[in-house]
């Protein structure tokens, strides 16, 4: 692997479970799309139904033949208008120095262009002739375009950009999906792609690009050579995946044992600090969970099972506290430590895990109320006597940074700006007094 500071990395890989959202990329070419040289060639009918209404010509070859924009992607063009009959130019964006861009596939343009753009590589100049019902019809497109008009088109496609698939839609995961043709390996991969991947379809060849934290982060694997939040672009290939069954078709020994593999890949994450992935796994165990109810009778193992069912349940919420808690996420912490107390108001983990959360959020009197809850039931805790210790000791540094920074203030509100002090009235002075001393 090799490249500049801000290169794009490929990584090749093949996957055979998964889905992820990328930009397709058309692989279905025609002979002279690819053509090396920049002579005219003859046009080429790029329509589904191959019935002439819009011809391709390659005026200039573009580059990374065979990669092409797909439904989505935002493409963008400088491109001159001319009706065929008069030859007259009707518009262009040449003019106007700015590119034009939009949504391929989605409908924005005529459909002469996201049936023509689509076949277009990067920096390809194309010639397309659109005939009416390709482009304004009938009715044209009045006052510039008069109806039953064909169009043509020169456009150079300047460059698209995937579809944004970042939670923030900030550009930090990029989809571009290619031809459409394994297992996922979650442990080698990015939480980026395994977002991704919950959007392929089986067969389908896509190019990802991650940036920041969607990538290998701050700490990249050493043997990729990688640099921090360095972008990086993954080429998938989802060959095949196998289709398990729904939740509702399960046996009940078949919702456990999913049940454990999913909460064993959850703890397999956990020590990886991915904690978004694990994340994910114990959510489903906790779906499998929840409201299940053992289709064995009391007497033939059902009471048995009904406690492995909420066992499993009271795991999935304990691990997700502890992930949460590593995220910085106290709120979810709580809710799900709460989820356990509903059902064993007594459960230590629950309780020392949202006293833990209390403690993160500065919220020292709940904390230390929460700890004690500990103690009471197990004596004999030691880290919860500690803790209680901690959150003390924390209370008081919080408090003499507040005195001190209230007591700058009020010393600054009774100085005037000559040095002198203003005249306050001996109520005010105890206010000063009363503040400082806290």
């Amino acid at each position: 692997m090799s490249g500049g500071p801000h290169y794009q990395r490929g990584l090749a890989i093949v996957l055979g479970f998964g889905r992820v959202r990328f930009v397709p990329i058309s692989f279905s070419l025609s002979s002279n799309m690819g053509a090396d040289s920049d002579a005219e060639t003859k046009p080429v009918d790029v329509t589904k139904a191959m019935d002439g209404g819009v011809l391709k010509t390659l005026l200039k070859a573009g580059e990374n033949f065979g990669v092409h924009p797909a439904k989505g992607d935002f493409c963008y063009v400088h491109y001159e208008g001319i009706i065929k009959e008069s030859g007259k130019v009707f518009d262009s964006s040449r003019g106007r120095e700015i590119p034009f861009f939009f949504s391929l596939g989605r409908g924005q343009v005529i459909k002469g262009w996201d049936l023509g753009v689509a076949t277009m590589c990067r920096g390809e100049i194309a010639r397309l002739e659109c005939r009416p019902e390709y482009a304004y019809g009938e009715t044209g497109h009045p006052p510039k375009i008069p109806g039953n008009s064909t169009l043509i088109f020169e456009i150079e496609l300047l460059r698209w950009e995937g579809e944004d698939l970042s939670p923030d839609r900030d550009g930090t995961i990029i989809k571009t999906r290619g031809h459409q043709s394994a297992r996922c390996a979650e442990h080698a991969l990015p939480d980026g792609v395994d977002m991704a991947l919950k959007h392929m379809n089986r067969g389908e060849k896509s190019h990802v690009t991650l940036k920041g934290k969607f990538g290998y982060g701050k700490c990249p694997p050493p043997e990729l050579g990688l640099g921090v939040y360095e972008e990086i672009v993954f080429t998938l290939f989802l060959k095949d995946y196998e289709k398990i069954k729904a939740n509702w078709e399960l046996t009940d020994e078949e919702r456990l044992d999913r049940a454990n593999f999913y909460k064993d890949k959850g703890t397999d994450f956990f020590r990886q600090q991915k904690f978004s992935l694990a994340l994910s796994k114990y959510e489903a165990v906790s779906h499998l969970m929840e409201f299940a109810k053992p289709t064995k009778a009391p007497g033939e193992g059902g009471d048995e099972l009904a406690l492995k069912f909420e066992q499993m349940f009271i795991a999935a919420q304990l691990n997700s506290a502890l992930a949460y808690l590593r995220m910085g996420e106290t709120i979810d912490a709580i809710k799900h430590c709460d989820k356990v107390l509903e059902k064993q108001p007594d459960n230590v983990k629950a309780i020392y895990r949202k006293a833990q959360a209390f403690q993160q959020r500065k919220d020292f009197e709940e904390a230390i109320a929460t700890f004690q809850r500990v103690v009471e039931l197990e004596p004999d805790s030691k880290a919860a006597q500690q803790a209680i210790l901690d959150c003390r000791r924390e209370m008081v540094a919080v408090l003499e940074v507040q005195r001190k920074k209230f007591k700058g203030m009020f010393d600054r509100l009774t100085t005037d700006k000559n040095g002198g002090t203003t005249g306050g009235t001996a109520t005010e002075g105890r206010i000063v007094d009363g503040t400082a001393a806290v």
